[in-house]
């Protein structure tokens, strides 16, 4: 991450809240200000209160750089498909490791690609 990567996602937070209605947030900056794409995922045991109106489970904190745009467009398919799914984000409020996540997002991608074809 470059040094306009952490002001940059607080200046995006400050547009608009990130949070999603389903205890899910995905803090990233407007500008790709990233020198490689990496996606930190945080799943909290205790929600958080995110803004004023919602309290989150999960959080995604996105950081891509402008090689990989096209290809990180994956990865909103799977934040598309974890809202769209809201037993999933339940089970996902369970994980207690990286793995377990892995799984789970795993299973709705695999899901996802089956509804294709």
């Amino acid at each position: 991450m470059t040094d306009k990567f952490l002001p940059a996602v607080m200046e995006r937070e400050k547009l608009g809240s990130t949070a999603l209605d389903r205890g899910m947030a995905i803090p990233h900056p407007l500008e790709l200000s990233s020198n490689r794409t990496v996606v930190s995922v945080c799943l909290l045991e205790k929600p958080i209160q995110w803004d004023a109106n919602h309290e989150v489970h999960v959080v995604f904190l996105l950081s891509i750089c402008k090689e990989d745009y096209e290809q990180a467009m994956g990865i909103y398919d799977l934040f598309v498909e974890l809202i769209r799914q809201e037993e999933t984000l339940e089970r996902l409020k369970h994980c207690h490791s990286f793995d377990a996540f892995m799984l789970i997002a795993r299973q709705v991608l695999a899901v996802k690609s089956n509804d294709f074809h």
